[in-house]
């Protein structure tokens, strides 16, 4: 239930802030692609979202399944939607499309796991997507922004928040797989945690840093 709540509430704020920041930064780059904004589409998305939540929670059922993998379906179009390739330049905009990426993956995942149990997708691949990915991801695509914009810093990742960006990716990554290849799973968990570790320890040292010294600029 927590896990549902969690990932209604990336929904609904992610809803709004990725194809809000999307959108300025295309204005300020002169391009001239434009997210579709948050409407009745995006309110009958988060309705499904909540109903086949609810249902996995309570059935976990091949009906459950077949909503999840609706819902999925629905939160693809909803990133295609937000023009992510456009921001293919700004590796610190591109990664909000990235993170919210894991939300549909992560449905489709614990959807097929239901309607499809043949196929060896675990319920654990859906639940570490939607965990080391969505809820990985998104923090650090948003405290990365945040500490450059308030610590007087160009919007912009450079090779260090970059590098972030793409060890927690790999991270996540490695992560779902593990439990489809039980022969590997604790080489690749090692792996995954290697990577995870060194992304927030990268994290720590450079905007940590940033915290705790002067602005670049005044505020």
């Amino acid at each position: 239930a927590i896990l549902a709540l969690w990932v209604m509430l990336i929904a609904l704020i992610g809803g709004h802030v990725v194809p809000s920041f999307t959108t300025n930064w295309l204005t300020k780059t002169g391009k001239s692609e434009r997210p579709v904004p948050f409407n009745f589409y995006d309110k009958c998305l988060l309705a499904v979202t909540f109903i086949a939540l609810a249902l996995w929670i309570a059935l976990s059922s091949p009906v459950a399944g077949v909503s999840l993998v609706i819902t999925s379906l629905g939160h693809f179009i909803r990133l295609a939607r937000w023009k992510g390739w456009a921001t293919l330049p700004s590796a610190i905009v591109l990664v909000l499309h990235v993170a919210y990426l894991w939300l549909p993956i992560g449905l489709g995942l614990l959807g097929l796991d239901l309607i499809l149990p043949e196929l060896g997708i675990t319920q654990n691949a859906g639940i570490h997507a939607l965990t080391t990915g969505l809820m990985g991801m998104m923090p650090v695509a948003i405290m990365t922004r945040a500490t450059l914009g308030h610590t007087g810093h160009d919007l912009a990742a450079g090779k260090i928040g970059t590098t972030i960006y793409i060890l927690v990716f790999l991270s996540a990554s490695i992560r779902v797989i593990a439990p489809v290849l039980p022969d590997y799973y604790m080489p690749l968990l090692a792996t995954s945690g290697l990577f995870w570790s060194a992304a927030f320890s990268l994290f720590a040292l450079k905007f940590g840093l940033m915290l705790i010294t002067p602005r670049d600029k005044p505020a």
